[in-house]
């Protein structure tokens, strides 16, 4: 008889891996804010209606919401950005589950060409949005210097998850990705894409 279920077992492993990763250096002890965790495929489908995308969304709500709760309970804070990147994937390993888990200032970069020149700007907030620079922007904003003005204050949403990006097209004027159109729905980013807007070019830099 199975007496823990996959999410108690992966539970108990993300502690562990919390802890060995803990940076105590400072007053207050820090704990990672990048997270993967590999569930056992096999395992995963056993317990929930296979692979289905609401079951693995409402497994990676429930186990991020128990990690805030074991981090504070400790009293620790959130390392790196601050930000919690949580990613789950389903595979084929022996075990029922792997977590790895490090402190992150940033997740991946963006190389930017605008008219102020050429800059890297590293992306530690999840989600991130880039658009014209203005006055008062939120947190995660990117700003891009565009004397065009073809640039939205909100032009392109950026969302890390699963170790993957993915860029959803906020603004209306003609936007492209590797020289093809990019229309308003989610596209998945890879490593030296580039998103280009009247004179604002955005190459993708994923570890």
């Amino acid at each position: 008889m199975q007496l823990t279920t996959l999410f108690g077992t992966t539970q108990l492993a993300l502690q562990d891996a919390l802890r060995r990763n803990l940076d105590a250096a400072g007053s207050t002890p820090r704990a990672p804010n990048f997270i993967v965790v590999t569930l056992r495929r096999e395992s995963f489908a056993a317990e929930n209606s296979g692979e289905d995308r609401d079951e693995i969304a409402r497994f990676k709500r429930d186990l991020e919401g128990a990690m805030r709760a074991f981090v504070s309970a400790h009293g620790w804070s959130i390392g790196g950005s601050g930000t919690v990147v949580l990613n789950v994937l389903l595979r084929s390993i022996p075990e029922e589950c792997e977590v790895q888990a490090r402190i992150a200032r940033s997740f991946y970069a963006l190389a930017i060409e605008d008219d102020a020149g050429k800059r890297t700007v590293q992306v530690g907030s999840n989600p991130a949005t880039v658009g014209r620079q203005h006055e008062f922007p939120t947190r995660g904003f990117i700003p891009l210097n565009d004397r065009q003005r073809l640039i939205s204050r909100d032009h392109l949403l950026l969302t890390y998850s699963d170790l993957q990006l993915h860029a959803r097209l906020l603004g209306r004027n003609p936007t492209t990705l590797n020289g093809t159109a990019m229309e308003e729905t989610d596209v998945e980013l890879h490593n030296g894409d580039i998103i280009a807007c009247g004179s604002c070019n955005i190459t993708i830099i994923l570890a």
